[in-house]
């Protein structure tokens, strides 16, 4: 689910605490995935989070103000990924401990206050296909 971009022309919110710019609504939220869809333009989307165990089901993400993505399992909490925002394209961008190696890019396709919808490429075997993830909101840190 990874793809290389060049990220020198697009302006990231790489540090959101230290960015003048306004912190997106979506840092800082508990959110739990609740739909998890596949498919590409000519083919329909099936659903890939009924076939995954209720454990991984369960696991909440956060958005932490600091740039990093953490995951919660039960007890147990690790940090994820590291993140930034480009408000102008409104893509959520993940990226691993060295900055903008080999990153997985989230357009947003809907951010309320209780969802957060976004699609990714993936690309295999030769075929580009869609991965429409729809997040939850459980509550506010």
């Amino acid at each position: 689910m990874t793809t290389t971009v060049n990220t020198k022309n697009m302006n990231w919110l790489a540090k959101p605490e230290t960015s003048t710019a306004e912190i997106p609504s979506f840092v800082g939220k508990k959110w739990q995935i609740t739909s998890l869809a596949l498919g590409s333009e000519t083919d329909s989307f099936s659903d890939l989070l009924s076939n995954t165990p209720q454990s991984t089901r369960n696991e909440i993400i956060v958005f932490q103000p600091d740039g990093r993505l953490r995951g919660e399992y039960g007890k147990r909490h690790e940090q994820l990924f590291n993140w930034a925002y480009d408000d102008l394209s409104n893509v959520i961008q993940l990226f691993g401990d060295q900055e903008f190696e080999t990153v997985t890019g989230l357009k947003i396709l809907e951010l309320t206050e209780e969802t957060l919808r976004a699609v990714t490429k993936i690309y295999e075997n030769g075929l580009s296909l869609s991965c429409i993830i729809t997040l939850t909101a459980l509550c506010q840190l």
